[in-house]
C-alpha cells in the first residue's frame, strides 16, 4: 500500500519526515561507530564474505578507512579491479587484520612442529593415522 503513495510524488516535491525517531536508546554511540555505520547504510555491501564500502571519491574512502580503523582487529584494503577494470568504482573490504594474526599462526606453527617432532611424527604420517 506504502508503495502506491510513492508513485505519486513528484520528483522535487517536499514531503514530511520526523525529525527524530527514538529508536536507539540513552547512550551516544563514539562518533568511528556512528561514521562506519553511516557510510555502510550509504554505500556499503554485506552479500560477500566480508563488507564492503564502494565509493568514488578518495575523501570518502579515506574517512570510511579511519572510521574502521578504531575497531580492533579489522582493516581496511583497497579490492584490486585488475588493469582490464579501471573505470570500476573503488571498493574497500573490512577483514580481519592478518598482520596482526601472523605471530599467532607462527607461535602455532612451532607449538604444532614441536609436538609432531617429539612424537616422531610427520604431517604425512598424521594423515595416514
Amino acid at each position: 500500500m506504502a508503495g502506491s503513495h510513492c508513485k505519486k510524488i513528484a520528483v522535487g516535491e517536499r514531503i514530511a519526515v520526523p525529525r527524530e525517531i527514538p529508536v536507539f536508546g540513552h547512550e551516544a554511540m563514539p562518533e568511528h561507530q556512528v561514521k562506519t555505520l553511516a557510510f555502510m547504510l550509504a554505500d556499503g555491501g554485506t552479500t560477500q564474505s566480508c563488507p564492503m564500502f564502494t565509493n568514488s571519491s578518495a575523501e570518502l574512502r579515506a574517512d570510511f578507512t579511519e572510521a574502521v580503523s578504531h575497531f580492533p582487529r579489522v582493516t581496511c584494503r583497497l579490492v584490486e579491479c585488475g588493469e582490464h577494470n579501471t573505470e570500476r568504482t573503488p571498493v574497500l573490504r573490512v577483514s580481519r587484520d592478518a598482520a596482526r594474526l601472523q605471530p599467532l599462526r607462527e607461535q602455532f606453527s612451532r607449538a604444532l612442529r614441536e609436538k609432531l617432532q617429539a612424537q616422531s611424527l610427520t604431517g604425512r604420517r598424521l594423515l595416514d593415522c
